[in-house]
């Protein structure tokens, strides 16, 4: 069982616990091939996960400034010796276009200028927003970058829990862009896709 949290750990990760959940509990899941003869839990993903941190250096417990407030996954510190607490962050940051107002995503040296009727606006294949619900999500063929709650607010947030009526648990805000971004065909039917935040350490 504890292999099957690494593995999706080093697939999906950072991720939290109702994420994994969302994995386990898919067609995706079995297609690619895991098994699993008990039935997942919370806490037993949660003690999993606590397990892994323990004797794995390279895999850590996060502490959010937004969607769920931890995330585990691999961590780029991997010099440092001690255990310092590590935290996560959107990568990357939206401002508003001075001449139309629409938010532009800047993220090291790509920039996203949101689809409107704008001389500043740009056609490019590498970003992508997609609606999800009353959310949207910001996404590339390989990650998921972040979500806003008003497409015309410059407040970019790590993803979080949903509650559906349909549903008798929460889903994950990530879970579900990326089945939209399968279902509209922005990536193929068997991939997924992360989350890409900001790692720092406080």
């Amino acid at each position: 069982m504890n292999n099957i949290i690494h593995s999706i750990l080093l697939e999906f990760g950072p991720c939290s616990i109702i994420e994994i959940l969302d994995y386990m509990q898919s067609d995706l899941f079995y297609q690619k091939g895991y098994f699993s003869p008990k039935e997942w839990t919370h806490r037993r993903v949660e003690y999993q996960l606590d397990k892994i941190c323990k004797n794995n250096k390279k895999i850590f417990k996060f502490q959010c400034n937004s969607g769920f407030k931890v995330r585990y996954g691999m961590t780029k510190f991997i010099y440092y010796l001690l255990r310092e607490p590590r935290f996560l962050k959107s990568q990357g940051y939206l401002k508003h276009c001075m001449f139309c107002g629409m938010p532009i995503y800047i993220n090291d040296n790509e920039v996203f200028h949101f689809t409107y009727k704008c001389n500043q606006y740009q056609k490019q294949d590498y970003f992508n927003l997609i609606k999800v619900n009353n959310f949207w999500g910001i996404i590339s063929r390989d990650f998921v970058y972040g979500i806003l709650d008003d497409l015309h607010s410059c407040v970019l947030r790590l993803p979080g829990t949903i509650y559906k009526k349909t549903h008798a648990s929460p889903l994950s805000e990530l879970w579900l862009i990326n089945q939209k971004a399968r279902k509209n065909e922005l990536i193929e039917s068997d991939r997924l896709l992360p989350l890409k935040a900001e790692e720092f350490i406080a």
